[in-house]
């Protein structure tokens, strides 16, 4: 009802004197219950979706971690120097961005964008290698 009382508000002004009121107000009625039922049929859809993935019965433990970490610093020389430095520092030794700005140099913010680009780096070097062994896994 709020979003058919706001519809009919902000359309207010494109109802004309010769239309009828009630045939004006059936159509934003109409559209916005039609509106209502897509949206919770996509949600719905979207939930029974998520329902059927597999789950795994264990959490992710330390040793997945540094297995990951692991992966990730073997990684690190694919990038570029100053991306490899800053993930290394901020992302695996949990340094500050603060404290890593005073030691090079740099402002908090020029931090934050190069981390940033650091990151997009990493996940394209990633993905290139995933679909590097997808590719090699096919061929075989």
């Amino acid at each position: 009802m709020q979003d058919f009382s706001l519809k009919a508000l902000r359309a207010a002004n494109s109802l004309e004197e010769s239309q009828k009121v009630d045939a004006w107000l059936g159509r934003i009625l109409r559209n916005t219950l039609t509106d209502h039922y897509r949206r919770r049929a996509a949600r719905q859809k979207g939930e029974t979706a998520f329902a059927r993935e597999p789950r795994s019965e264990v959490a992710p433990g330390p040793e997945d971690e540094l297995s990951a970490c692991g992966y990730i610093r073997d990684l690190l020389p694919a990038l570029k120097p100053e991306y490899g430095e800053i993930i290394r520092r901020v992302d695996l030794e949990e340094t500050s961005r603060q404290r890593v700005a005073a030691e090079l140099g740099l402002t908090s913010n020029n931090v934050g964008v190069r981390l940033h680009r650091a990151r997009r780096a990493l996940r394209h070097e990633i993905e290139h290698r995933r679909k590097e062994f997808h590719d090699s896994a096919n061929l075989t």
